[in-house]
């Protein structure tokens, strides 16, 4: 047995990380991380690449705060945070701790940052977020707001929650919201390549709009609540419909409402590498306008899900100048469009 475990330090440093890395379990690469500084070297990197919290009490933010902290070697390796924070009066608490293992992380280190329920985020630690990890190729956000219970089928993954991207009340209070925010690009997320965004109130379009200008994505999927009432902030851009009409479609004008103040030629260079395009739930009735949006020239895959109006969109695409080009080669069409 000794002589087993003498060989077994004798292994070359590039080995034991191999073998670390064919570990599939955290348990045990942590077991191997007590071996000896060497195997603790070797196992960390796998260990600390990938941080999940989950919160739900209070002594789950200390227990995170005592686990990240500057003695920590395994931080230089983090390369995915993902944060679960449960309901309750942890806001504050949760939202310093964040802050300070943001400090703590070494900047441009992370490559992804998932959070979920999370409404008390504040506007500073999203800030330091933007600024101090710039290379992030995916960020998501799981806005949990009375919609814990809604799910769909993704692409990538076979149930995800219904905000894959998604702010919730992260920039304003609720008496602060206004209809045109003035925002100067900073290009701060340019290496995020992977955009999702679900419109579902006010301040979740505020922050697609910040995102939309922010990004370079070659991947755009853009989800609208299929709830109108959800989407009643738009209704300045909508006319009063007569007593004898349908309800309000507020959905139309959300692609009016997105470039309504649009630094166009900051989103033109934006979008000048999109090739993938999802939109869900949108109402394309406002054809020039996406058109005028989305480049639809460079597009390889085109997707249609649950959207209103779609023949005569695509019709419109069709006439328009080429729109719909040879390179789009998979185009999908939803699965409730009335033929």
């Amino acid at each position: 047995m000794a002589a087993e475990v003498t060989a077994a330090a004798k292994l070359p440093f590039e080995v034991k990380c191999m073998i670390a890395e064919a570990l599939k379990r955290p348990s045990d690469l942590a077991r191997l991380c007590r071996v000896s500084n060497t195997w603790y070297d070797a196992g960390i990197r796998k260990l600390y690449r990938h941080v999940r919290f989950d919160i739900g009490v209070l002594d789950d933010v200390k227990l995170m705060a005592t686990t990240l902290n500057l003695r920590n070697r395994g931080l230089r390796y983090v390369r995915t945070v993902e944060l679960g924070i449960a309901a309750g009066g942890l806001g504050r608490q949760v939202d310093a701790t964040i802050s300070a293992i943001l400090d703590l992380l070494p900047k441009d280190s992370i490559e992804r940052f998932r959070w979920r329920s999370w409404v008390t985020l504040s506007r500073s630690t999203l800030r330091k977020i933007l600024l101090q990890q710039t290379k992030m190729s995916t960020v998501q956000a799981f806005h949990a707001d009375h919609l814990t219970n809604v799910v769909l089928p993704d692409s990538d993954d076979s149930v995800t929650t219904f905000h894959d991207f998604d702010g919730g009340d992260l920039l304003e209070s609720s008496c602060a919201r206004t209809c045109r925010r003035s925002y100067k690009p900073t290009s701060a997320l340019q290496h995020c390549k992977k955009l999702r965004l679900c419109i579902q109130s006010e301040e979740s379009f505020e922050i697609s709009r910040i995102f939309l200008s922010e990004c370079q994505p070659r991947d755009l999927t853009i989800r609208i609540h299929p709830n109108d009432k959800n989407l009643r902030f738009m209704s300045a851009l909508v006319a009063a419909p007569q007593a004898s009409a349908q309800p309000t479609n507020y959905a139309c004008a959300f692609v009016e409402r997105l470039c309504d103040n649009l630094d166009w030629h900051h989103y033109s260079s934006s979008m000048q590498n999109l090739g993938s395009l999802t939109l869900v739930n949108a109402d394309l009735i406002n054809s020039s306008i996406w058109v005028r949006m989305i480049p639809f020239t460079s597009l390889h895959t085109l997707r249609f899900c649950g959207c209103s109006d779609l023949e005569q969109f695509i019709s419109y695409l069709e006439t328009s100048r080429g729109c719909l080009g040879c390179r789009c080669g998979a185009f999908a069409v939803g699965f409730i469009l009335s033929l």
